[in-house]
């Protein structure tokens, strides 16, 4: 049987109608067939710049939303409690002040009988741009906020490694005198940027140059520029000169510092600053800035003569920085006491009189205060109607010996004693050698006996052995806050300091080491008694060391008993310190009992010598006819020189905070 054989298998055509229907595909050529089947071609590969830019985009953009949100977040915090903004509309009438004594008698009231509510437009051109050359020069250009400003003031300040510019414009000076208190930190600075934006954007430029012209603070208790210029040139703002604009916008940046009443030269300086930086802003030329200087201006002089007005004014200065602007008419309650006040009047008038002439003296001031900083008189001058430059603060002045006290309290809580021995020898220190006031040297010598005879030598010798530093520290927290340079001769007070701050030193002794902040004012309340500040207590914590603080009583007990300041001798327990400037420039002499602290200053404004005065001379004699007949009815009260019993190690080294933080 013959075999089959295989026939290849062969696919039926379709007919190409009917049915469904077939599509013939082409046969693919021998190459397509030996291949594996195609893929899809994948899109290229982004590069690593793209993907890097990529990613920093999205970081970017989850950076910004985050940053919006918290941004969000703080900004409605800080906008929760914004003021209200209807303040803005409140009376523009300026509040009377009535200072009353601690007693609640009245001393005498401030009021701005005489301000005018006056528009920009209606001002003088020379004002206006005196004000914007000095204190916003992009005022017309930013949104209330100068951003370029505040970047500037930063630099500065980090340059400087201190703050030495701000960067408040115009708009935001206005919301922090309208709208808040002068708490300085981040929050309040904030709420003055969020407040200085509502307000360019409610209010023309003009509008807000207007507001904050008539509500700005410029000393002696007077607000607005119109109010000022009455004050201190008697005329209204309108009719001021270019030189009275300039001295206007100057007091904007410190009106007490600044005012030609208090002091006439700081004022002429200030003001000549302003002219140049009118000329840098273009807004008057060089040649134009010398005719203005030379044309000048007179100052209107108070025709109050009650000394008492220094102590006042510098009230009526202190009351923005416990309630910020002034809300309405009101009562302050001081610390003064005007029996007190007239006893200092009456003697620093009574040697003025007797010695002024002959000893070539034409000022004197003094303050008196409790050992708590409670301050009970002050006199800046010996005219107030002449000058009302308050020589008791606001005069920086060369204390001579009486600085001293910190070289030796210095000392003592480094653990002399006052029976330790120094030598009162010749020193020479680089160039500079100095010498007793009586040219001779007593070798070895106990630290009373040189501080009782006020030996410079053995003071400077005792001050280079402790070291400077320590009788830097130790006067900076006795209440020194003036720049102190740590030079050798700094033990001598070749340093410049007021009165006020040395009395408040010497009133820590009288306290027992504890600590003293100078205060004038109990309570400020409105004329329908609601209470804006009280004082509350004491600053009582232990600042020098209580060993120490006996001793240095001790010491001082000596000086008036054996030592330079004999006139100042009352019969009674009283401790102090004579100080003589260079070539009797100045005198001091400042004491305490345990009562009251005091301290008189003698000198001339214009820094010439004085006919020999010493500290030991006339400021003792006012001081003793002061105290005298101040501590007339109070009891004859001991001060306390005896030292804690001596203990294991070092009884009065490290007896305070501020020694166990400043030495570790």
């Amino acid at each position: 049987m013959a075999k089959k054989r295989d026939i290849p298998y062969k696919r039926k055509k379709t007919a190409k109608s009917g049915g469904a229907s077939s599509t013939k595909k082409p046969k693919a050529s021998a190459k397509s067939r030996s291949r594996t089947p195609s893929v899809k071609p994948q899109a290229k590969k982004p590069s690593l710049g793209w993907r890097i830019f990529r990613w920093c985009l999205k970081i970017f953009l989850t950076l910004f939303a985050i940053g919006f949100i918290i941004g969000f977040f703080v900004l409605s915090y800080f906008a929760y409690d914004l003021p209200d903004i209807n303040q803005l509309y409140e009376d523009k009438l300026r509040p009377s002040i009535t200072i009353l004594d601690s007693r609640g008698d009245v001393v005498t009231t401030y009021g701005d009988v005489f301000t005018e509510y006056v528009a920009a437009r209606d001002m003088p051109k020379s004002l206006i741009d005196a004000v914007i050359a000095t204190e916003d020069r992009r005022f017309y250009s930013h949104f209330g906020v100068d951003v370029r400003g505040i970047a500037r003031a930063m630099y500065v300040n980090l340059r400087a490694g201190k703050f030495v510019q701000g960067g408040s414009t115009i708009t935001q000076q206005l919301a922090k005198i309208i709208f808040l208190k002068p708490e300085k930190n981040l929050k309040r600075k904030i709420q003055e940027a969020l407040l200085a934006i509502w307000l360019e954007r409610k209010f023309t430029k003009d509008q807000i140059m207007t507001m904050y012209l008539n509500r700005v603070y410029l000393g002696a208790g007077v607000y607005g520029v119109d109010a000022a210029s009455r004050k201190y040139f008697n005329k209204p703002v309108r009719k001021i000169n270019t030189y009275e604009s300039a001295m206007l916008a100057g007091l904007l940046k410190a009106p007490s510092t600044y005012s030609p009443q208090n002091n006439a030269h700081a004022a002429e300086q200030r003001t000549k600053q302003v002219l140049v930086n009118m000329v840098n802003a273009e807004v008057i030329t060089e040649d134009e800035r010398q005719i203005i200087l030379n044309k000048g201006t007179l100052v209107h002089k108070s025709t109050f003569r009650n000394n008492s007005r220094y102590f006042t004014d510098f009230v009526v200065d202190q009351i923005p920085e416990f309630i910020g602007k002034v809300p309405q008419s009101l009562v302050v309650t001081t610390t003064l006491n005007q029996g007190v006040q007239k006893l200092a009047e009456d003697a620093v008038t009574k040697n003025f009189i007797e010695h002024a002439e002959k000893y070539n003296f034409t000022q004197a001031a003094l303050v008196a205060m409790k050992p708590n900083g409670a301050i009970l008189a002050m006199i800046g001058g010996t005219d107030y109607a002449e000058s009302q430059f308050n020589r008791s603060y606001q005069a920086k002045r060369q204390p001579g010996s009486l600085f001293k006290l910190f070289v030796y309290m210095a000392a003592l809580e480094d653990g002399y004693t006052p029976n330790s021995l120094i030598e009162d020898a010749p020193i020479r220190i680089g160039k500079w050698s100095p010498k007793n006031y009586d040219g001779k040297y007593r070798g070895t010598v106990t630290l009373k006996d040189a501080l009782t005879s006020s030996l410079n030598a053995a003071t400077v010798a005792l001050s280079e052995k402790i070291g400077r530093g320590k009788v830097l520290r130790i006067a900076e927290r006795m209440g020194i806050k003036s720049a102190l340079s740590n030079t050798p001769s700094i033990a001598l007070g070749a340093s410049e300091v007021s009165l006020l701050e040395m009395v408040t030193a010497f009133a820590h002794l009288a306290n027992q080491g504890r600590a003293v902040i100078p205060y004038t004012i109990q309570e400020i309340r409105t004329t329908e008694g609601d209470i804006l500040y009280q004082r509350q207590g004491e600053y009582d914590f232990q600042i020098l060391g209580i060993n120490a603080t006996k001793m240095m009583n001790e010491m001082l007990v000596n000086v008036v008993n054996n030592g330079t300041a004999r006139a100042a001798r009352i019969g009674r327990d009283v401790a102090g310190k004579t100080g003589t400037s260079q070539d009797f420039r100045d005198a001091w002499f400042v004491g305490f009992t345990p009562q009251i602290t005091a301290g008189v200053w003698v000198g001339n404004d214009d820094n010439t010598s004085m006919n020999k005065v010493t500290g030991g001379g006339i400021p003792a004699r006012i001081w003793r006819d002061f105290m005298s007949a101040a501590m007339a009815d109070m009891p004859a009260t001991g001060i306390d020189t005896n030292p804690y019993p001596e203990i294991e190690g070092n009884p009065w080294k490290r007896e305070t905070f501020w020694d166990r933080i400043l030495d570790n």
